[in-house]
């Protein structure tokens, strides 16, 4: 009887150790499919800030367009409007030359 409670010992011994080794592969492979998964949802959120990012840049590129386009508007009606002042004055502008240059009123 002692002899088979020793086998029945060392056999247990041996299963345990089996399932000790088991659990640590099973340990390794769950750590393993975890990083696996960890990069995947890395990647996918690089691609996706970077989607973001391009959206957000064109957001702001044609925001900026549109504000680029309304100063030039405005700059244009300034330019034309001080052109319009300064062709009203040449002839009086000439005139005043003139009379400098001949004396003459």
């Amino acid at each position: 009887m002692t002899v088979e409670t020793l086998k029945r010992i060392i056999d247990a011994e041996k299963e345990a150790e089996k399932l000790l080794e088991d659990a640590k592969m099973s340990v390794a492979k769950i750590l393993s499919d975890a990083e696996e998964e960890i990069k995947k949802l890395r990647a996918e959120a690089d691609k996706e800030n970077k989607i973001l990012a391009a959206e957000i840049s064109d957001k702001y590129a044609r925001d900026g367009k549109k504000e680029a386009e309304a100063i030039l508007k405005a700059s244009n009606a300034e330019v034309a409007e001080l052109k319009r002042l300064a062709e009203s004055n040449l002839n009086s502008a000439v005139h005043v030359v003139l009379e400098k240059i001949l004396d003459v009123k």
